[in-house]
């Protein structure tokens, strides 16, 4: 595999329609390599001002998929998810993705 030809090629954050205290984050992946590659774990991190982490979670794909696909991430295809998270509170100013 080759995590760095997995994009992220969109990414939201939103407070949860119907969970008070909780946040939902939309991504969207892309495998951008010539083959297929196994799904990633998804580290979701969340950071203060000074860029301090206050909060990372990783997800497994069993945990954002209902069934991954066997064969993995096919080349070019777009893999929208949508991950719940536990709202750290206000000192969360901002968020990145990254994959493992």
């Amino acid at each position: 595999s080759d995590l760095a030809r997995i994009q992220l090629t969109s990414r939201s954050i939103e407070p949860h329609p119907s969970v008070e205290g909780a946040l939902l984050i939309s991504a969207t992946l892309q495998n951008q390599a010539t083959f297929n590659q196994p799904h990633p774990v998804v580290e979701i991190t969340m950071a203060d001002l000074s860029g301090r982490a206050v909060a990372m979670r990783r997800f497994t794909p069993v945990e954002y998929l209902e069934s991954p696909d066997p064969a993995g991430m096919v080349p070019g295809h777009l893999l929208p998810l949508v991950f719940e998270v536990i709202d750290p509170g206000s000192s969360a100013v901002a968020f990145e993705i990254n994959f493992r």
